[in-house]
């Protein structure tokens, strides 16, 4: 039977890997994006081996989509988490999607090390958990809850499959559904000594990162080795009523330092270190 499932996942990648030859190489757009919705409806994702990690990826998706030809969704992250984690600690994920950064970290993880992912997409959500399944990871927890800075109900903005990493509480230009999520405050899901052995934290949740650092205000001095990868969006933070000078307000309020020689303008990661911190390993190549 395993030699079956084996053979079926080897033609649906084949059928992947011809449309994406086909969208890459034909001289005219018109009808691509038709051509990748019919093989997912046609056939699904399939089982693809990334950096030695199995994912249930299909080319219809945009993160998907960059994993299966690149290996990587944000290569330098990758390079930094893995590096982060080297020194040994815990890995908390903000808005982990699908689980491609929380497998890293827990592939990379010291043997006492835990990763702790946070996805309030249901959709995503179920194939972040089908990730951690697929891999046998034991070191890592799922939450199905957005972080913030208080417990309540509230509502997620889901976009088309296309490019489900643009899922926002605040409304984005293509929606296709609404759903309620639950907000925790991030000190009352993890005991409190765990954030003391925390080496490096992601929070990317499209224009929701200052709610999600109020949620971190209490055990901010615990967190003093952690290094922070913060997405910085403009326009996604304005959706939200904040800047990104907010955001590095927050983190010198509490001692730490963005590591960018200039503050980004536009769609950038930064990442934030305590003041005595050494330079971590380069995001920017």
């Amino acid at each position: 039977m395993r030699s079956q499932n084996d053979a079926v996942e080897v033609v649906k990648r084949l059928l992947h890997a011809g449309a994406l030859g086909y969208v890459e190489n034909a001289p005219f757009q018109r009808g691509k994006h038709r051509v990748l919705l019919a093989l997912h409806k046609l056939v699904g994702p399939a089982i693809y081996d990334v950096r030695g990690l199995k994912m249930s990826l299909s080319p219809r998706h945009l993160i998907d989509n960059f994993i299966i030809r690149q290996g990587a969704f944000h290569p330098e992250l990758v390079t930094f988490i893995e590096a982060a984690m080297a020194r040994g600690g815990h890995f908390i994920d903000v808005g982990a999607n699908i689980g491609f950064l929380s497998l890293v970290a827990a592939r990379a993880a010291a043997a006492d090390a835990h990763v702790y992912a946070f996805e309030p997409s249901r959709r995503e959500y179920a194939v972040l958990l089908e990730h951690i399944a697929l891999n046998g990871l034991m070191n890592v927890t799922a939450f199905p809850y957005a972080v913030g800075a208080r417990e309540e109900h509230s509502t997620l903005w889901l976009t088309d499959l296309d490019n489900p990493g643009r899922n926002s509480r605040y409304r984005p230009t293509d929606v296709v559904s609404e759903v309620p999520i639950k907000i925790a405050r991030i000190d009352s899901l993890l005991p409190a000594a765990t954030f003391d052995g925390v080496a490096c934290v992601k929070i990317d949740v499209e224009g929701d990162e200052c709610a999600v650092l109020d949620g971190f205000e209490r055990v901010m001095p615990r967190l003093r080795r952690a290094a922070f990868i913060v997405e910085i969006a403009a326009d996604n933070l304005a959706r939200a009523g904040h800047t990104v000078d907010d955001v590095y307000r927050f983190f010198e309020r509490h001692g730490f330092r963005g590591c960018r020689p200039s503050r980004p303008d536009g769609d950038a990661d930064e990442v934030f270190v305590a003041a005595e911190a050494p330079d971590p390993p380069s995001l920017w190549f």
